[in-house]
């Protein structure tokens, strides 16, 4: 299962699905005594269906890559887009449309606030998840093919090698980068977020589960991009081994 990848699945899906039901609690935390009891029973379910339907799209995805199809990658990213968008809409029936967490400045409704978070969610997923794993799952294909002057030559950036159809290979310092800039920009908005609360009795724990959700980004990135680039690693220095007993 998961091209023998499996940890990294589960362990990636896993903190994706946190990043929804930390997203949940924080939405309604101001109002914790109101919402707080019925967002609880809802968090299981928030964390199963995510989970479930990430890693399902990993499966589905892996299979459609190494049985040489093209459309793995639009495959997966359609299951998880949809799997947020449907979760989205059955939350909203427990989510209040007025704003709960209290500022400043106005704040954004709970419903509205909770669809901003799986519009940053989605494409963290794909950039992250998604691509990288199924490039390497790609690789590993063409390996499987003898093809290791190739995969080689494109992990060394050779003009002349192009990406198979449907494969977007990143960089992992590329990735590295986009992590790196979205966090400081996440730190910013979060900043001016906290610097602008107004009092309440749940104040404390509205900004405990900012820092918790940060973390979680954070964790998610770092999960997602070391394990690609160990991945690389990996295929680079299978590639110059069998290369070198060809010569």
């Amino acid at each position: 299962m998961f091209a023998g990848h499996s940890l990294h699945v589960f362990a990636a899906s896993a903190l994706y699905a946190l990043l929804y039901g930390i997203g949940l609690l924080l939405e309604i935390a101001y109002s914790f005594d109101s919402y707080g009891p019925t967002a609880l029973r809802l968090l299981p379910l928030v964390l199963l269906w995510v989970g479930a339907t990430t890693t399902g799209a990993l499966l589905l995805g892996s299979k459609a890559v190494s049985r040489g199809r093209g459309y793995g990658i639009a495959f997966s990213t359609s299951i998880i887009a949809a799997s947020a968008v449907l979760l989205f809409l059955g939350l909203c029936l427990f989510l209040p449309n007025t704003p709960v967490t209290r500022a400043r400045f106005q704040t954004y409704s709970a419903q509205a606030a909770y669809f901003k978070a799986v519009m940053y969610g989605v494409p963290t997923a794909i950039l992250f998840l998604v691509v990288p794993f199924l490039s390497i799952v790609r690789m590993q294909r063409e390996l499987r093919a003898d093809r290791h002057a190739f995969v080689l030559a494109l992990l060394m950036r050779e003009k002349w090698a192009v990406a198979p159809r449907g494969m977007f290979f990143a960089r992992p310092r590329f990735l590295w980068v986009i992590l790196l800039a979205a966090l400081i920009v996440s730190i910013a908005a979060s900043s001016h977020l906290l610097d602008n609360l107004l009092p309440g009795s749940f104040a404390g724990l509205f900004i405990l589960l900012v820092q918790f959700r940060w973390i979680l980004y954070l964790a998610f990135g770092v999960e997602c991009v070391a394990w690609y680039s160990h991945a690389l690693n990996e295929l680079k220095r299978e590639c110059v081994a069998v290369e070198r007993l060809q010569i």
